[in-house]
């Protein structure tokens, strides 16, 4: 079976994996960015082989975003033309501009034959926005429940100088794609500035519950793109900065996550631990992930416990 990926960011990246799993896809050709092609060679179910364009496809499976892109190239591509292209929509925002030309504004200039969606929301806003293909729910990755990684988290917090009797309080942060100002289509998203408020709140919080002895330790989690720390609005004060970490580090190490519309985020809420969106009035009208889900506290105050 002659499989091509095309995939340009870790979000979609992480999704197709689960996808390709269920599928019993083990070997397939890639296109895309060094990120997304390193996050599948880490993958140890994967054999990833280089696409010169001159096998016969069966099938073409593509991740998702906003304008030039790995995926908008296979689009393009008139010699893939009538090859099924299967896309996966990883996230609850920025649903149809992703196939929508950012310079005419038009939707669904560049449409799939079929869209995987995390979850049934998303089937009835794709409907809503003009889709007319098929639409399937991707199984989600098996979760450790956040009791289970107890077992660890004494080792793993020794490992980040964390003593006994502190709790750990973790922000996931975000990447905010840089949209040029003449692109016709209205961005769904976070940018830097609302990113680096909500992280100014949730040091503010811990300052605040310190400050009642609650013997907090703050860590950022960044981006792995690492253009959320890069474009920082202004120095944050020496803080424990998580630039690499695997998924089961991150979750025995926090004991409370607090983010905004990472999908990392949103995984600390199915693995059961508290989860907290510091927000301004202003952010909490636009799309996030507290409008889905219920478990996540959303709020515009800093003084408040757990």
């Amino acid at each position: 079976m002659n499989i091509l990926v095309a995939c340009s960011e870790i979000g979609s990246a992480s999704a197709l994996k689960q996808i390709l799993i269920d599928k019993k896809i083990n070997q397939f050709f890639f296109t895309g960015t060094e990120l997304a092609k390193n996050f599948f060679k880490s993958c140890k179910d994967f054999k990833i082989l280089p696409y010169n364009g001159e096998k016969e496809l069966e099938a073409i499976y593509l991740g998702s975003t906003l304008g030039p892109s790995a995926e908008r190239d296979i689009y393009l591509n008139d010699s893939l033309k009538g090859i099924k292209k299967i896309a996966v929509i990883d996230s609850y925002w920025n649903v149809s501009q992703r196939f929508t030309d950012e310079n005419s504004g038009v939707k669904w200039a560049y449409v799939p034959n079929k869209i995987f969606i995390p979850n049934h929301i998303l089937e009835k806003k794709l409907i809503n926005e003009g889709f007319y293909g098929e639409i399937e729910i991707f199984k989600s990755e098996s979760f450790t429940n956040a009791n289970e990684l107890k077992k660890d988290k004494d080792e793993i917090r020794k490992k980040y100088n964390v003593k006994d009797g502190q709790r750990v309080f973790i922000f996931i942060s975000e990447y905010s794609q840089k949209i040029p100002s003449s692109w016709e289509i209205e961005v769904d998203q976070f940018n830097y500035e609302e990113i680096h408020y909500s992280i100014s709140m949730f040091l503010e919080h811990v300052n605040y519950l310190n400050s009642l002895e609650d013997n907090v330790v703050p860590f950022i989690k960044w981006h792995p793109t690492l253009l959320d720390k890069q474009n920082l609005k202004k120095k944050l004060p020496s803080i424990n900065c998580l630039e690499t970490i695997s998924k089961d580090e991150l979750f025995s190490l926090g004991d409370v996550f607090f983010g905004l519309n990472s999908m990392l985020f949103l995984e600390a809420t199915r693995k059961g631990f508290p989860a907290v969106s510091l927000m301004s009035d202003k952010m909490m009208k636009k799309n996030n992930l507290s409008n889905y889900v219920d478990e996540i506290i959303s709020t515009n105050k800093i003084e408040f416990r757990l």
